[in-house]
């Protein structure tokens, strides 16, 4: 996207903008962006460790040519993309999760983007990301947060997190398109 769009309101500065192909097959969605990563690359689900695991799953699924560690990632057939876009810290500097306000005021971007970007499928990640879209939505699938996964250890490329997540976001995007990923 180009960040032209602002929120609802007005009052939350775009921090970190949807990036890949347009259109794309598969959309995925987070919540918001982590102080760790896309606060500091402006790019969802890079640098910090469970955009790193993000990253890497998507190249052994074929939807994207670079590594784990590109903040400027190629993806194939994938757009990524958080609902909302606004910096979303504590006063300790710490993540924390946008309000129903937040999330409000930024609609409209999330709107224009999938209507850009015509997915089949969009991956919500993450449980409030899901219950956000699935109304609106009839094409939305819920997966694992990548956080979950990092959290279990999935940073390790051996684990069983690692695999679980390969082996989860696999059928994902099969069941849905009841095909092969790519």
């Amino acid at each position: 996207m180009t960040g032209s769009l602002e929120c609802r309101c007005g009052k939350h500065k775009l921090e970190c903008d949807g990036y890949g192909d347009i259109p794309a097959k598969f959309m995925f969605v987070g919540l918001s962006a982590g102080k760790l990563g896309a606060l500091i690359t402006k790019v969802p689900f890079t640098k910090d460790g469970s955009g790193r695991l993000f990253q890497r799953v998507l190249g052994s699924l074929g939807l994207s040519k670079s590594d784990e560690k590109s903040i400027q990632p190629d993806l194939k057939n994938v757009y990524v993309t958080n609902l909302a876009k606004g910096r979303y810290v504590d006063e300790k500097g710490n993540n924390r999760l946008p309000t129903d306000e937040e999330i409000y005021d930024w609609y409209p971007y999330i709107e224009n983007e999938i209507e850009l970007v015509q997915p089949k499928v969009i991956i919500a990640l993450g449980k409030l990301v899901y219950e956000t879209l699935d109304d609106a939505y009839p094409n939305v699938v819920y997966a694992k947060h990548p956080r979950w996964y990092f959290s279990h250890g999935g940073i390790n490329s051996e684990s069983k997190a690692s695999k679980q997540m390969i082996n989860d976001y696999t059928k994902i995007l099969c069941l849905k398109t009841n095909k092969e990923v790519i």
